[in-house]
């Protein structure tokens, strides 16, 4: 889509800034990049994501404060280059002090520094583009909800995104003739190297979630100018996610309540379960949370497999247990349960609630629809399970809403011991049926060697 285009980004700090998802989003699109720091600390950050991920960008040294080194920036654009399809503006600043008690307080010193580096800096990058963009372009940058309201702790950043918005429309009203489209997208508040410098940072966070905010119903206009550009947030979340768990083969996702204690037997048993799991050679991927997850990532820690958390945004803090060999978080309840299920080659359910009811119910779903297979759900507790089953056979199998072939897809047990087997037994169940399909496919060739 983006093949054989030419961007600049501005703002990468690290793999969890805005700025670094769009970067791979681009990148994954086809675009040519290049990257700007400030000092070598940034450098050191920014050489080592892009000679992992984009060898052979383009990095250049650009503190916005400085003139010059704006202007050999774009020199260097001209000459690599040659023209600049997009520029992507992802920085902010305010000093620490700024960023906490009231805004009442804020220095001069704080209020001109964030206004130049925050708002200013758009103009000035602008400015310096629109030579390049011979064939129009697009200028984008990243503002935050506190431009328009009260945030408590953001403070004069509020005030520096408020003029970043309003500069974005008056640059978009200039350039707008010569085919430059500027835009701002906000992002709502995400945990980056920039967001820790503001006090009560997670209070921020309960406001609403990504997935709030992307199921509220839009406003008239609300959509042109932010659902849109959800897109690059939620495809850099897919992208790390894929990335983070490429090499993962042999994965068994655990779930359960998140509110079991240490001391249930339900706790005990998903420990166990796990270890066993790990020592066969199976990764074990809960939620990340504490509860039956906690417990499952204990045992696969203990028996020294890998032990991983997909944990998730929420309103209210839920922190990774302490049994994790891989941390991965995410903001997206879909994104997280497509690595669920595709990193997975099987589901093992114990007792819980909604969460745990939907984990099971869309496993089913895409079974019976065909969309996995092999894929064994095992239920842990006859006692907790046992009326669910009795309902689904006594009701819906009676009513014809399902089949018996479709209670089928269900192993119930209380053994830990048990649940591996099962797992087991799926996988030699897999390897004749990829057998098979290898005679059927090439049958000149006799069978598939294992």
């Amino acid at each position: 889509m983006l093949k054989d285009k030419f961007g600049i980004i501005f703002g990468v700090a690290n793999k969890r800034s805005i700025a670094w998802a769009t970067a791979r989003s681009l990148h994954e699109a086809g675009a040519r990049l290049a990257f700007t720091y400030q000092g070598d600390r940034l450098k050191e950050n920014v050489e080592g994501l892009t000679q992992e991920a984009m060898p052979g960008s383009l990095l250049l040294p650009c503190d916005v404060t400085k003139q010059e080194e704006v202007d050999e920036t774009f020199r260097r654009l001209a000459q690599e280059f040659g023209r600049l399809d997009f520029l992507i503006h992802s920085i902010a600043y305010a000093p620490r002090e700024a960023l906490g008690g009231e805004y009442l307080d804020t220095s001069r010193e704080a209020f001109l520094t964030a206004l130049e580096i925050s708002a200013y800096s758009l103009v000035q990058l602008a400015r310096a583009a629109t030579p390049l963009m011979t064939a129009g372009g697009s200028i984008v940058c990243m503002s935050y909800y506190g431009a328009e309201k009260v945030v408590a702790g953001y403070n004069v950043m509020g005030v520096a995104k408020a003029a970043l918005e309003a500069s974005t429309r008056y640059l978009a009203n200039d350039l707008g003739p010569r085919n430059i489209r500027v835009n701002a997208i906000s992002a709502g508040p995400i945990q980056t190297l920039s967001a820790r410098g503001v006090a009560d940072f997670s209070s921020m966070l309960k406001h609403a979630t990504q997935d709030e905010q992307l199921l509220e119903s839009p406003g008239p206009a609300e959509f042109t100018h932010t659902d849109t550009w959800r897109v690059f947030r939620i495809m850099g979340e897919f992208v790390e996610g894929f990335d983070e768990l490429a090499t993962l083969t042999r994965g068994i996702s655990i779930f359960g309540s998140a509110r079991t204690r240490t001391d249930d037997p339900d706790y005990q048993a998903a420990r166990e379960t796990a270890a066993l799991l790990a020592r066969a050679g199976f990764a074990v991927i809960t939620g990340g949370g504490p509860g039956i997850m906690e417990a499952a990532n204990r045992g696969a820690c203990e028996a020294g497999g890998l032990s991983i958390g997909c944990n998730i945004e929420l309103p209210f803090e839920q922190n990774s247990n302490p049994y994790l060999t891989k941390d991965l978080k995410f903001k997206y309840f879909f994104v997280r349960k497509m690595m669920f299920v595709k990193y997975s080659l099987g589901f093992i359910i114990f007792p819980g609630g909604f969460g745990t009811l939907d984990e099971l119910f869309e496993a089913l779903t895409l079974i019976q629809t065909k969309k996995i297979r092999n894929f064994p759900v095992v239920l842990f507790g006859s006692a907790y399970w046992g009326g669910l089953l009795g309902w689904i056979r006594d009701f819906a199998m009676k009513q014809g809403k399902v089949t018996e072939q479709d209670l089928k897809l269900l192993h119930l047990t209380d053994s830990p011991a048990e649940v591996v087997q099962i797992i087991v037994s799926s996988q030699d169940t897999l390897r004749l049926d990829n057998s098979l399909i290898s005679e059927i496919a090439d049958p000149y060739q006799g069978p598939a060697q294992s």
